[in-house]
């Protein structure tokens, strides 16, 4: 896919917004001064809001949701794995942000619930299928490190190519961030409360607060298990949550020094970074070992980076 045709992927959910406003001058003229904004799971009225006020909220709110999936979907120079996860959700969140406009709509002026009934199967499927992609996503990026290094057709003097798992291992190292972990349960905490304190909202929207927390609780486990190095005779393995993440074998290894870098400025923020040419595995801190090979360079989060810049010494001393 080229780049043209990727930032019009991204840009054709905005097409939900002028529907909702051409659905909404359709109506406009019978829908009541106030009318009912929340509905159980029977859908069910349960809330009120005066017609003006709910339209110019929802349209607001509409408009920033979308502003800020479509730039964190434009930021990649290239559409990669985990860019392809934002464009589902972006996708799933539009739909759902246009049905229930409409849906909300068409009860108060037309007393129909069928478009409300399919946003609400629409906000039930996308994060699934959101959880879904991201597992995937996860799993192929891993593979493909492991196709794109030991399938190099680049000349490296140090040996034939072999995959580190296939190495002995020397050592383990982590990076771990409990701080982020903790605040990541803090959030899971308040959505989780949100979804079970507050009046109730429907169906689709509790579903969808819990399966946000679901989601979370997985971050968190990411996050206080930390990034695992696997450090073998043949090379360094890049795991998370038992999910390869990278492998890089020997062979392919052209140079490796501790280096300071700026994770928000260099790589867009901390966690998993995937650019064109650069991969990021960074929890915190300013320091990583910059590992650097013909096809890409990695760089590798580290609490001591110089304990794991010795054990990568060990591994290519071994035989």
């Amino acid at each position: 896919m080229t780049r043209t045709s990727w930032r019009g992927s991204a840009l054709i959910p905005w097409v939900a917004l002028p529907v909702m406003l051409l659905r909404y001058w359709e109506l406009k003229d019978v829908l009541p001064a106030r009318i009912a904004v929340h509905f159980n799971a029977n859908n069910v009225p349960n809330g009120w809001s005066e017609t003006g006020n709910f339209v110019f909220g929802f349209l607001g709110m509409t408009v920033g949701i979308l502003a800020l999936f479509t730039v964190i979907s434009l930021l990649p120079k290239k559409p990669k794995n985990f860019v392809w996860v934002l464009l589902i959700v972006l996708y799933g969140v539009s739909a759902v942000m246009c049905l229930a406009f409409i849906g909300v709509l068409e009860f108060n002026a037309l007393n129909r619930v069928d478009v409300l009934a399919m946003a609400g199967r629409v906000a039930l499927i996308t994060p699934v299928v959101a959880i879904v992609a991201v597992v995937i996503a996860v799993v192929k990026s891993g593979r493909d490190e492991v196709r794109a290094l030991t399938g190099s057709e680049v000349s490296v003097p140090t040996g034939p190519v072999v995959p580190p798992s296939q190495g002995t291992l020397l050592s383990e190292e982590t990076q771990r961030a409990p701080l982020a972990a903790l605040l990541f349960a803090i959030l899971a905490g308040v959505f989780f409360l949100i979804a079970v304190k507050l009046p109730p909202s429907p169906g689709w929207l509790r579903v969808l607060l819990f399966t946000v927390t679901a989601l979370m609780v997985w971050v968190i486990f990411q996050a206080w298990g930390g990034f695992r190095y696997r450090v073998t005779s043949t090379g360094v393995e890049v795991r998370t949550g038992g999910i390869r993440l990278a492998s890089i074998p020997k062979a392919t290894i052209q140079e490796y020094r501790v280096a300071q870098c700026d994770p928000l400025s260099d790589f867009g923020g901390w966690g998993i970074r995937m650019l064109p040419g650069k991969r990021a595995y960074i929890w915190h801190g300013h320091e990583a070992v910059r590992i650097r090979t013909p096809q890409r360079t990695f760089f590798l989060g580290h609490d001591q980076p110089e304990r794991l810049v010795k054990n990568l010494d060990s591994m290519m001393k071994s035989v």
